[in-house]
């Protein structure tokens, strides 16, 4: 099982001390640590330090094909999981547009994604792993861009891409203990998308103020209209403190799903 950090460069560790009990082999991308930071870092204030999501998962894809040619690794029962950013990581490691990038001679056989941002894209289409999307109703990651993304694989005709919302949980509700921190504050029309040119946009609901990432130098230059590029940052990057706290009803469910989603894909 692959195993993807947080944005602050940390894997929970629970989940892998029960892997190993369960006889999986775990692996751990650096993909922070390979471009010279520990974490992500993006308070505009100071020298920013940011890895996207998208080179995560190129690392990851790169990585598995290298990973399967272990004679002790059974190539087509390599899952990958991940939280937050390494949850978004997990999601876009099943989606075409990434996976034609560089078309690896592998593909993941699960998909295992805890309190992620979800994307979206033109061209919507997946492997055929499954996905469980875990996610709390109060994380300050919207979840209803998670559902917009599983109602968009249920019409492709989808069905084991799966969404599971815990009521009153927060981000990093499998954490011990509580307690707030600085992150950004990301409204449900913060929509990214990219399109099939690879092109990067925030599309709110009101198209007269539809962004382009990409056209704009990234996602702190400064190409872009003023005043459409403000709203695209307070949408996206509304910097502040946000509660994490273990929900105890969520994580109970989260390992349930977990144990049984690896017995299933990865160990029969």
């Amino acid at each position: 099982m692959f195993l993807i950090h947080h944005s602050g460069g940390d894997i929970m560790m629970d989940y892998k001390y029960i892997l190993h009990e369960m006889c999986v082999a775990t692996f751990e991308p650096y993909i922070f640590r390979a471009r010279g930071h520990n974490t992500n870092f993006y308070d505009t204030t100071k020298e920013i330090a940011w890895t996207t999501e998208q080179a995560g998962v190129l690392d990851s894809l790169i990585a598995l094909d290298v990973v399967s040619k272990n004679k002790k690794i059974d190539a087509s029962k390599i899952g990958i999981m991940g939280w937050s950013y390494g949850g978004t990581v997990t999601i876009e490691a099943q989606n075409n547009f990434n996976i034609d990038l560089i078309k690896p001679k592998n593909k993941f056989a699960l998909h295992l994604a805890l309190y992620p941002y979800c994307f979206s894209y033109e061209n919507s289409k997946t492997s055929n792993a499954p996905l469980f999307i875990l996610m709390g109703d109060k994380d300050y990651l919207p979840h209803t861009l998670c559902e917009e993304y599983i109602k968009v694989q249920e019409d492709l005709g989808n069905k084991n891409k799966k969404l599971v919302v815990f009521p009153g949980a927060t981000h990093s509700y499998d954490k011990t203990g509580s307690g707030y921190v600085d992150g950004s504050i990301v409204s449900p029309e913060c929509r990214i998308y990219t399109d099939n040119n690879g092109e990067l946009w925030v599309r709110p609901n009101d198209p007269e103020k539809w962004f382009n990432i990409t056209a704009n130098g990234g996602w702190f230059g400064k190409k872009g209209d003023k005043k459409l590029y403000s709203n695209t940052m307070r949408l996206c990057w509304g910097y502040g403190a946000s509660l994490t706290e273990r929900n105890v009803n969520a994580y109970e469910q989260t390992m349930k799903i977990f144990k049984n989603t690896v017995e299933k894909y990865l160990l029969n």
